[in-house]
């Protein structure tokens, strides 16, 4: 990386609320495991805890599993999984299997979670991830892991910025993106790169196959974020959850 694209990181994760010190380190050390130095430089700097926070969350877990045993393994967490059609339906309260069509493989779902909240809800997905493990689910690249962060008392300014912070910051977040979740790579994450300059109500013309997807404030009032690949590993999906959340809490305190 050269002079000129490391100081245009550093000031791009600057503008997102990183302080100017994690911004450098972070650039510094991208080649060693990025992701994980991305987003615990986000929550140092954003100074946010996802298990304090009031501000509700919502995962979507695309992957491979036998709907029955990971039923039975999550009965054995003390956790009920619905095994439904594929819906829409927000649940409150317990997760729901559904069918998945863009999912390529042997028992292709999704797993989707209630509303959740909290140190109570970050508990229930930590429960129901060693459900998946103790499953066996698996991922591949036609997975992927699609988070919703509450907008709840935010303005259309805001939910804006969310957008156009993303945006603009989308070439350092493909930088510890897979390749196959990078650009306009995946057809169901497209970039959101050129869009900085649209209004709200072009931005939600674009559908919602879009790394960030402001369509789904209509359907469930949240800000759905769609470009990481696919996981079941509870770490790699509470760390993805706190960025989502942290930038959305910055935009709201702090901008």
């Amino acid at each position: 990386m050269n002079a000129r694209a490391k100081q245009e990181r550093i000031e791009t994760l600057y503008m997102m609320g990183f302080s100017y010190a994690e911004a450098k380190k972070f650039v510094e050390n991208c080649e060693s495991r990025p992701a994980v130095t991305f987003i615990s430089s986000a929550e140092r700097s954003w100074g946010f805890d996802l298990t304090q926070s009031q501000r509700s969350f919502g995962v979507e877990i695309e992957c491979l599993v036998n709907r029955q045993k990971l039923i039975n393994a999550a009965l054995f967490e003390g956790r009920n999984i619905s095994s439904e059609l594929y819906n829409h339906t927000d649940r409150r309260d317990i997760f729901k299997i559904v069918s998945d069509s863009s999912v390529m493989g042997e028992d292709p779902n999704e797993v989707v979670s209630p509303v959740l909240t909290g140190a109570d809800g970050v508990i229930h997905l930590k429960d129901v991830c060693t459900a998946l493990a103790n499953a066996r689910a698996k991922v591949n690249k036609t997975c992927g892991l699609h988070v919703h962060i509450s907008a709840e008392g935010m303005t259309e300014d805001e939910q804006m910025m969310v957008f156009r912070l993303y945006a603009k910051a989308e070439k350092v977040i493909d930088s510890f993106m897979p390749k196959s979740r990078r650009g306009n790579e995946n057809c169901y994450c497209r970039s959101i790169a050129n869009y900085i300059g649209k209004s709200k109500r072009e931005v939600i013309r674009l559908g919602r196959y879009h790394k960030v997807n402001l369509t789904a404030l209509f359907n469930h009032g949240t800000i759905e974020f769609r470009q990481h690949s696919g996981s079941v590993e509870y770490e790699k999906i509470q760390n993805w959850i706190s960025f989502c959340a942290g930038l959305v809490d910055y935009v709201k305190h702090h901008i």
